[in-house]
């Protein structure tokens, strides 16, 4: 799932600060009344977007890339790990980002995202 949602950012081509699940008039792609939950999820994808605008971090024909290295296996906690643990000067933005993330979180809601909604959502206002 994480690398589908990945992907799909990536071929919407979101701008960083782009997805906004707060306002009522958004549909619901993703299914948690929280505020805290929303706010978790607009982070994330403000993450995501950042990090497939790097240097460090690619996906090519389904397949994770982080510093030209192909991840064999890749899940959230993995990401979180290469991110933090990495040197480089382009990823502090990911990093900060990161530390205002629960991954917990981040997967229970990524359960509940439609994704042809959010497509959907984003392309038209593209």
């Amino acid at each position: 799932m994480i690398l589908r949602f990945i992907t799909m950012i990536q071929d919407l081509n979101l701008k960083a600060w782009g997805v906004n699940p707060y306002f009522k008039s958004e549909p619901q792609y993703i299914q948690v009344n929280s505020e805290y939950l929303k706010k978790q999820f607009a982070i994330f994808c403000d993450f995501i977007t950042v990090l497939i605008n790097s240097q460090v971090f690619e996906v090519k024909s389904h397949n994770i890339f982080f510093n030209n290295k192909k991840i064999e296996k890749f899940n959230l906690s993995i990401l979180y790990s290469l991110i933090l643990n990495n040197k480089n000067n382009e990823l502090f933005l990911c990093k900060y980002l990161l530390n205002k993330i629960n991954i917990k979180e981040i997967e229970k809601i990524l359960k509940t995202l439609d994704l042809n909604l959010f497509k959907l959502t984003y392309e038209r206002k593209s």
